[in-house]
């Protein structure tokens, strides 16, 4: 979208279209958000009311219009702003008729990035997201700023943005299909990384290199000398070896067997800092290593010492 995504104030009286609020409540958050920034909402969804009733009463204090069973064309065109579930791919029908009228399409990760000035700790990847974020919201904790932690993995921050200073850090799981719905005027974050990649979502994104080209957008918006973490086994690969020649001015760290953000001989090492046996950290398994190697090198990035890691990770609950 060319024009600034409106957020807070900016909503009050815009007519928004919330597609997609499902069974399990994905847009919940989202309508709610809109409804308490005084915007007009509807909420539209495929699925008969009968089959959401659950989530419909999750709402029912707000003045939101629903138009479930269907989408229609006069709700999408009479929008001044759509927000689309992620798992509404960018080519459905009803998303094109919005665009080509110039109605901006927005998500609800897209409308949180915005909102926030907390410093942003981006996590993506195939396996592994939800372990390597729930690691480096243990790290950053007990420390003088306020920590968050949500997206992908279950908890909207949406209502949340608002309480964030820009001292707050905050953890940000997202997920492929979150970042391919981001537009490119995304705010720049602190640090992102990258967990284990894997084919996934092939469907959707067609091939492995669609789906890891999704992936690598999490680097697009770091601001010059903020840390980018990645596997070292990924680093020759596209899109990935293009990135890192276009975004030189970027610190990116590799993470893995012998890396200096790594495992050698049965230590854990932090930037070529030992930090002692692996026999002192409950976290097994090579999996979670990998893991725990990535929330590490994003703690550090915030001003976490390597001494401070230390004392921290006897203490660490997957």
């Amino acid at each position: 979208m060319n024009a600034p995504l409106p957020t807070g104030k900016d909503l009050c009286g815009m007519r928004t279209l919330v597609m997609g609020l499902g069974q399990f409540g994905g847009g919940l958050a989202v309508a709610r958000h809109l409804a308490k920034q005084g915007a007009e909402v509807c909420v539209t969804d495929l699925s008969p009311a009968e089959n959401l009733l659950e989530s419909c009463n999750a709402l029912r204090e707000w003045p939101i219009r629903f138009a479930l069973g269907g989408h229609s064309e006069g709700d999408f065109l009479s929008a001044d702003l759509v927000i689309a579930n992620p798992a509404v791919p960018p080519e459905n029908r009803f998303l094109q008729i919005a665009r080509k009228r110039g109605i901006p399409i927005t998500s609800e990760m897209e409308l949180f990035l915005h909102s926030t000035q907390a410093q942003l700790l981006l996590v993506s990847g195939t396996h592994g997201k939800s372990s390597t974020v729930t690691f480096l919201d243990q790290l950053l904790r007990d420390r003088t700023c306020p920590v968050f932690l949500g997206g992908n993995i279950g908890h909207s921050l949406l209502d949340e943005a608002g309480a964030m200073d820009e001292q707050a850090q905050c953890v940000v799981e997202i997920s492929s299909y979150q970042l391919q719905a981001l537009g490119p005027a995304l705010p720049k974050a602190h640090a992102a990384g990258l967990t284990a990649l894997a084919p996934d979502h092939l469907e959707r994104h067609g091939t492995l290199e669609e789906y890891l080209r999704c992936k690598a957008r999490i680097f697009e918006w770091l601001p010059s000398g903020a840390s980018a973490l990645l596997a070292h086994d990924w680093q020759e690969r596209s899109p990935f070896a293009e990135l890192r020649e276009q975004r030189a001015d970027l610190k990116w760290l590799f993470y893995g067997p012998d890396q200096a953000l790594g495992i050698r001989a049965g230590r854990l090492h932090a930037c070529n800092q030992d930090l002692g046996q692996l026999d002192r950290f409950k976290v097994y398994g090579e999996f979670q290593r990998l893991n725990l190697l990535l929330a590490m090198g994003l703690a550090l990035s915030t001003g976490l010492s390597a001494e401070q890691l230390a004392d921290r990770l006897p203490q660490l609950q997957g």
